[in-house]
């Protein structure tokens, strides 16, 4: 009798531990989605932001920040003060900047931010919109490079609705010469261009 309890007690414990190893699978999918979830509303939050304290900028000065290489805003003025600019009230914005026209987004896993003109049927040329045709728009860009492939197409998929790197708010550059797996994103802002 105890050899048949005792096979009894392993046959138990097999079966606990199946059911607790199923258990932690199912929760080890549910806490990985949780994280890509967390990560998906922390990008779009982030663009938002940009887009955001180029407005409250525009608000306090009357123009948007200065331009760098005629076509991207120079996005360390939403950081330190410039000189000469009445009504500066920042900063702007929590990001570290790279440069004069780049912000640090390795928080979010991208590289640099950047904000730039550029018309809605050539948005990735970084165009400036001088040279305009009819029916042409002269748009902002919020552009974040090197981002991972899978964060920038669920972030174009939530945006827009649908996936295509061409079209909508949100394009994408993916799998560039030495980025292989990774996107810019363009995120297409709602604020007017002075242009």
């Amino acid at each position: 009798m105890l050899n048949k309890k005792g096979a009894m007690f392993g046959l138990d414990a097999r079966i606990a531990l199946a059911i607790f190893g199923a258990l932690s699978v199912i929760s080890g999918a549910a806490l990985y989605s949780a994280i890509q979830e967390s990560k998906l509303v922390a990008y779009i939050a982030s663009l938002k932001e940009v887009e955001k304290s180029i407005e409250a900028y525009y608000l306090d000065t009357g123009k948007y920040p200065t331009l760098v290489e005629n076509d991207h805003l120079g996005l360390e003025t939403l950081i330190v003060d410039p000189t000469g600019v009445t009504g500066w009230n920042g900063p702007y914005i929590s990001l570290n900047q790279t440069n004069a026209r780049y912000l640090d987004f390795l928080h979010l896993g991208g590289t640099v931010l950047g904000v730039n003109y550029g018309k809605d049927v050539s948005w990735t040329s970084r165009i400036s919109c001088v040279t305009m045709t009819a029916g042409q728009q002269c748009l902002l860009w919020i552009a974040t490079q090197w981002n991972p492939k899978s964060i920038s197409e669920a972030i174009d998929l939530r945006v827009d609705g649908t996936l295509d790197h061409a079209n909508g708010n949100v394009r994408l550059m993916c799998d560039t010469s030495g980025h292989i797996g990774e996107c810019t994103i363009y995120y297409r802002s709602d604020l007017p261009s002075n242009i």
